[in-house]
């Protein structure tokens, strides 16, 4: 808005010519927030940061909702002639209500699902950060398959975490 029409809506709501200064400041404050946040949106987008939908839109900005798979997931791994055991506690993170109620729902799906995963690994694997950071994209990929097969649900699930991981 140029400074004139600026002026004249000043003079229509009464606004005296002293305070002018003050409001076209607050008002190219308030412009350049907005445009700061468009900014740093398409920048978070653009570094992945912000995840999208397979639609190709933002994530909704709904509160994060963490679901806890229970009983925290045991399994076998082998290493060399020895045996091990994995013992791993997962979550994961939705903002979708339903989601939670579908992994409830399918219990088991999700159960086997986890196990048949975390079974397949190497305890050689598992003590390192890149192993255990693939095995957490492998269970989001393998529980997102779950919902689509058994709840029709695509996507729904953000992140996997492993919040309590013991090897022994």
């Amino acid at each position: 808005m140029d400074k004139c029409a600026f002026t004249l809506r000043c003079a229509r709501k009464g606004v005296k010519a002293g305070a002018l200064h003050g409001i076209m400041a607050a008002d190219l404050l308030n412009g350049l927030a907005d445009m700061l946040k468009r900014l740093l949106c398409i920048a978070l987008l653009a570094s992945g940061a912000m995840p999208l939908h397979a639609s190709g839109q933002a994530a909704a900005s709904g509160a994060a909702i963490y679901h806890a798979l229970e009983p925290a997931f045991v399994v076998n791994l082998q290493e060399g002639r020895r045996l091990r055991f994995m013992q791993v506690k997962v979550q994961v993170m939705t903002r979708d209500k339903k989601v939670v109620d579908a992994l409830l729902e399918h219990g088991p799906a999700v159960r086997d699902a986890m196990i048949m995963l975390l079974a397949h690994q190497s305890a050689e694997a598992m003590r390192s950060t890149s192993g255990r950071e693939a095995l957490r994209g492998e269970a989001l990929s393998a529980l997102q398959e779950v919902l689509a097969r058994q709840a029709h649900r695509e996507g729904g699930i953000e992140a996997v975490y492993f919040t309590d991981y013991v090897i022994q």
